[in-house]
């Protein structure tokens, strides 16, 4: 039975394991210019970059003193972002951590410290030097800073997940704890809409071909597209998970 379940682990379409964390993977990036090259974070802090076509590991980071919640590219693929459970925000350049392969303790270019919990983070489409992140509050952050240069909230204790629209760069989704999606416009400085679903949502994406829409994964088992125009209304509603998403 062991033999029969392992050929069927090991069978098309599976094509490799990337081995190494000796921790429970928590958080994964891609790099946007090259399909090859991913990021993987853990429980444990560390966060391992990766050769798909080789499937070997490039380097190894111990970023964080806890879990890694956040993991992004910038999206030149030059630079990227990591969040922990320590409030930290550490920022690394990706060509360093590849010269940087033979066991060397790799220090990040610049740490932010946040004053709250953190948990996503997301880099702006629009400002190669900005990016947000998610926590008892929304911060922007800018590289050259070491303190957030905008915050936003409306009453939620805490957001869950915080996403640039791609096409109106200014804009920003979240979604929080009390069961609420949140709209902002970085150019004001107050939320712009709030709805609030029947259940929380902890994951959200920007559709890429309709940048006005958007999808959040709710834990009622149901995924809710949005139009950021009308957002009184589902879109549409898509069914037939099991669990929570």
């Amino acid at each position: 039975m062991n033999a029969t379940k392992i050929d069927k682990i090991f069978s098309k379409p599976f094509l490799g394991a990337l081995q190494g964390h000796s921790d429970a993977i928590c958080a994964f990036a891609k790099n946007p210019n090259h399909i090859t090259n991913i990021l993987s974070g853990s429980f444990d802090g560390e966060i391992k970059g990766w050769d798909l076509s080789h499937r070997k590991a490039l380097f190894s980071i111990n970023a964080h003193e806890n879990m890694i919640k956040g993991l992004i590219f910038s999206r030149n693929g030059a630079f990227f972002l990591s969040s922990g459970d320590d409030k930290a925000i550490n920022l690394y350049e990706f060509s360093n951590c590849l010269a940087n392969n033979k066991g060397v303790s790799i220090a990040p270019m610049n740490s932010y410290i946040s004053k709250y919990p953190l948990n996503n983070i997301d880099h702006s489409y629009g400002n190669e030097s900005i990016f947000a992140s998610a926590g008892q509050i929304v911060q922007i952050w800018n590289y050259n800073r070491s303190l957030p240069t905008q915050t936003f909230e409306w009453g939620a204790d805490s957001i869950l997940k915080v996403k640039f629209n791609p096409s109106e760069v200014n804009l920003i989704a979240s979604t929080g704890i009390d069961r609420s999606v949140v709209l902002y416009d970085i150019r004001g400085n107050t939320p712009l809409k709030k709805i609030l679903l029947q259940n929380k949502s902890q994951c959200l994406a920007w559709n890429p071909m309709e940048p006005i829409n958007f999808t959040v994964g709710n834990d009622d088992a149901n995924c809710y597209s949005f139009d950021m125009r009308k957002l009184e209304i589902a879109k549409n509603i898509h069914k037939d998970h099991i669990k929570a998403v």
